[in-house]
């Protein structure tokens, strides 16, 4: 995937001018506060007028950094965790950004790599893979998505969609169609296909539980993730919204 050139209307741009503008107000507040307030209003020799300066710079600073930090996007504000050590700092930027056929290349890549499969030449997931996938790591990703498309996005609606479609209780073709329709993946014109991955919609008009889609692309799109009615248990994707309901279900102590 070639790289786009950085522009003055890109949002990289704007974004990262904005962030590292928060970073700088942080910082200059914790150095006022911590550093060079202390030693200058602690100073008997100072000049008062000075110290006033200190502590209103201080007080402008605080109330700026304060205001910064609550202007900040729903999705600076979601926890990265990882128990694997995966960064997800790119993946905010770009949903941040709503470049969502971007976010979806990243998220699969991140994937790979949460279950060490980047840097090998058959680069897939299978239904292992999916058995003891991080939790952690998955409902990161999840909430992501979830926040940067207003709940449109992300493995918790696929969930609720494969769920509804009657998935967690029957695995075979005529599910997994169900689903492919639901979310925009299966085609019913003519005699019915799955689409190619560069068919897909990747617009915020795409149809609910549409994205993430690499994932399903790769490992499942046509008989990928099926021999029949059969589910390939080398393969098989859709045993992942079952791992989703056990990594979101509320016993804190066991999700790891």
């Amino acid at each position: 995937m070639s790289k786009q050139k950085t522009n003055p209307s890109h949002w990289h741009t704007h974004l990262y001018s904005w962030a590292i503008g928060v970073a700088a107000c942080v910082g200059l507040g914790v150095i006022l506060d911590y550093v060079i307030a202390p030693h200058i209003i602690q100073e008997p020799n100072i000049d008062p007028h000075i110290k006033e300066i200190v502590i209103r710079l201080c007080r402008q600073a605080n109330a700026t950094c304060s205001n910064s930090v609550e202007s900040l996007p729903s999705v600076f504000k979601i926890p990265l965790k990882s128990s694997v050590g995966i960064d997800y700092v790119n993946l905010r930027h770009i949903l941040a950004s709503k470049n969502w056929k971007e976010a979806d290349q990243e998220t699969y890549k991140l994937m790979l790599e949460t279950v060490g499969q980047v840097d090998k030449e058959s680069k897939s997931i299978s239904a292992s893979d999916i058995k003891h996938y991080p939790c952690d790591d998955l409902v990161t990703i999840d909430q992501l998505w979830q926040t940067s498309s207003d709940g449109k996005f992300g493995f918790s609606k696929q969930y609720e969609i494969w769920k509804k479609i009657g998935g967690i209780q029957t695995v075979n073709w005529k599910t997994v169609e169900a689903f492919g329709e639901e979310v925009g993946w299966y085609s019913t014109e003519g005699k019915g296909f799955w689409k190619s991955y560069d068919q897909l919609n990747f617009s915020a008009n795409a149809e609910y539980g549409h994205l993430p889609a690499m994932f399903y692309s790769i490992n499942c799109f046509g008989w990928g993730c099926m021999k029949g009615d059969v589910p390939d248990e080398t393969s098989s994707v859709f045993s992942f919204p079952e791992r989703f309901l056990y990594c979101t279900k509320p016993r804190n102590e066991s999700v790891k």
